[in-house]
């Protein structure tokens, strides 16, 4: 396939590395063998249920297309969008409670209503387009991760992923 998806580690692969998977602070490095799962309201409209359903077959389709957008850190396991902003969008400075025990806090939240989801979709596919359809990358690039992470990274992860500016 084009996305340069790795295998899923297998058992044994896992078994044989997890307990050599902590850091020489103590810490952990964040792999977990369960997998993840999206639970979803019942009470979703059939609208939202066919947004959904379709965003999900988009990305798995050709997100992989959007890979190098994002920087990786491999001590987190987390993805950071490059051009996302770099402040929490609340801080616990701006809470406060009033006298009757009240928590206030700004509130900016923008809804939009379920006309927005082709345009999102659109867009989406639009975006998708403009990508090229094979990999600028090589997943068999060295990454500089450890044997052991290696080993557990079932995921393509370009060497471009690792650099937060880059």
């Amino acid at each position: 396939s084009n996305s340069g998806a790795r295998a899923r580690p297998t058992w044994s692969r896992l078994s044989s590395v997890f307990p050599s998977m902590v850091n020489s602070d103590g810490t952990r490095t964040p792999f977990s063998a369960a997998a993840w799962q999206r639970d979803d309201n019942y009470f979703i409209s059939a609208t939202s249920c066919d947004y959904i359903i379709s965003a999900v077959h988009l990305i798995a389709a050709q997100g992989w297309k959007l890979l190098t957008d994002y920087a990786f850190e491999p001590t987190t396991g987390m993805w950071h969008h490059r051009a996302a902003p770099v402040d929490p969008p609340l801080r616990l400075t701006q809470l406060c409670y009033a006298a009757d025990g009240t928590l206030h806090y700004p509130q900016t939240h923008l809804h939009a209503d379920e006309s927005a989801y082709a345009d999102y979709l659109d867009r989406a596919r639009t975006l998708l387009a403009s990508r090229p359809d094979t990999p600028s990358w090589n997943d068999a690039e060295p990454t500089g991760l450890t044997a052991d992470f290696e080993t557990l990274r079932w995921f393509p992860l370009p060497a471009a992923c690792l650099h937060r500016n880059g």
